[in-house]
């Protein structure tokens, strides 16, 4: 049975268009099916005791009033008063919020929750989290945005409003920690930079005095490599180390990936899904960190061939985005129509994939996301023919890089292994002539997707025909991929690089 204290806490509280206050529980409880405001009548006086599960209310009308007056049936004795008290305190923080448009949105929203939904005390006390994570939010357009959202969502009918309120309001929580997180309002404990700190931390790795900017002493340093567990660095073995990685700004980046980590999978989740929304949230909310340069260089970018391009590395600067704008326009003129370009373009030197692996670069086709470590400073090697961005978007543009059956993926692995032991070494050679070093055509052999990606970082005008042919008519690289011009910013950057030597 549901107590007096209860009945006047759920008549005088909880049914938002109840319009007179009743001042006795033992007014009579009559039902009218299409109108809420008279659920509650006086018209005789049926004792509380006598409400049992027999007693009917119309659950299209008022599901949550049913529950809590037949709570026999739906297993709520214990937990009614918790219920009520959650959604009182709720109440009083939805009231709270200043903007009055804020406050209305989100009043409705609950009305409708409380209405329409079970779990209402998880629920009510994710609402006020929500409250308090919106009212952070300093930009008015971001905020319309989540409105916009809440109000979409409160406008469908009954079906359609519990079908989409889970992904509607996790697309809302990680809009707003995306933001609030990178404006420093608060911080994620458990995020993937920490993750990969502790991972160094626990391998003693001397990488982690770089993103602390400590030196240790001969009796105490950390002299582990992370990847190579069995191997460790000697003290002056481990100071000339840290020597080369100062000017790294490994420590700012390591904070801005702190920032950066709830936005970037913000956008990873959201980007084909809202492509509008998360470009407005890119341009007003991330671009705004980014020195002006080069946040207005990223938004032509952006705008012109819709690429997001993320940085945490404090050193990216306008030649960088250039460098980005510049390959990509290549890209769109070499295929035309059909050169798949990067949505997202990643740069992080703390990457934790990259270090763990010890590359300079991925491809995620998935995603269509290329990320690398850095851009210039990584790409103009003064000796020898190479492009980090260059090779990864190579990647995105590979036909073999599909979802196989096991009957394909055999006869790829004979077709590679056949072809690599009759022409591995003229291939390497091949790749020698067109300006690739060594560790590079050695890596160019790992498979045929290697091959192709490492050729396509080349000079072309000097690689033979033959070569051109075998890797178009045997591993189906794209044709048009040998159009693609001398990046200029790329190759005045080389020029500059030599005569600062």
């Amino acid at each position: 049975m549901i107590n007096k204290k209860s009945i006047d806490t759920f008549i005088e509280k909880i049914i938002p268009s109840f319009s007179k206050k009743v001042n006795t529980v033992s007014k009579e409880l009559k039902h009218e099916s299409h109108n809420v405001s008279q659920i509650y009548a006086n018209k005789s006086n049926i004792p509380p005791e006598s409400i049992n599960s027999n007693y009917y209310i119309q659950e299209e009308v008022a599901p949550f009033a049913r529950r809590l007056l037949n709570p026999d049936r739906f297993n709520m004795v214990s937990g009614t008063t918790k219920i009520l008290e959650a959604i009182e305190t709720t109440r009083k923080d939805i009231s709270r919020i200043k903007d009055l448009k804020t406050r209305d949105i989100f009043e409705f929203l609950y009305s409708r929750i409380i209405n329409e939904t079970s779990n209402i005390e998880n629920l009510s006390s994710g609402i006020r989290e929500l409250v308090q994570k919106v009212e952070m939010i300093d930009n008015p357009e971001t905020k319309e945005i989540i409105l916009s959202k809440i109000q979409t969502l409160t406008s469908k009918n009954k079906k359609s409003f519990k079908n989409n309120f889970h992904n509607n309001m996790e697309f809302i929580e990680s809009l707003t920690d995306a933001v609030n997180i990178m404006n420093e309002k608060y911080v994620n404990l458990k995020s993937e930079p920490r993750d990969f700190y502790q991972w160094l931390k626990k391998n003693n790795s001397w990488f982690l005095d770089v993103i602390e900017s400590k030196k240790g002493t001969p009796d105490n340093y950390r002299n582990g490599y992370a990847q190579i567990k069995k191997q460790t660095l000697d003290y002056d073995t481990y100071l000339k180390t840290l020597q080369r990685a100062q000017n790294m700004q490994l420590p700012e980046t390591y904070q801005n990936n702190l920032k950066l980590e709830a936005f970037r999978k913000f956008v990873d989740e959201y980007y084909d899904l809202t492509p509008k929304t998360v470009k407005k949230v890119y341009q007003s909310e991330y671009l705004k960190t980014l020195p002006k340069d080069v946040a207005e260089k990223f938004k032509e970018i952006n705008e012109k061939y819709g690429t997001i391009v993320i940085t945490s590395n404090p050193n990216t600067n306008l030649n960088d985005a250039e460098y980005i704008e510049e390959e990509l326009m290549l890209w769109k003129k070499a295929g035309r129509n059909k050169a798949i370009l990067p949505q997202v373009i990643d740069v992080d030197k703390l990457n934790k994939k990259l270090y763990q692996q010890n590359t300079v670069g991925l491809a995620n086709k998935y995603y269509e996301k290329v990320t690398v470590q850095d851009l210039l400073e990584t790409d103009t090697d003064i000796l020898y023919s190479s492009s980090t961005l260059r090779h990864e978007i190579n990647h995105l543009n590979d036909k073999n890089l599909r979802s196989k059956n096991s009957i394909e993926e055999l006869l790829d692995f004979i077709k590679w292994h056949f072809n690599k032991f009759l022409h591995q070494k003229e291939w390497k050679q091949e790749l020698k002539n067109a300006g690739i070093k060594d560790s590079a055509c050695d890596y160019a052999m790992t498979n045929m997707l290697e091959l192709k990606s490492v050729t396509a970082e080349s000079d072309f005008s000097k690689l033979s025909d033959k070569y051109k042919k075998q890797l178009i008519k045997k591993f189906g690289m794209e044709n048009w991929i040998f159009n693609l011009d001398k990046n200029i910013v790329k190759f005045n950057a080389r020029i500059d690089k030599l005569i600062n030597l």
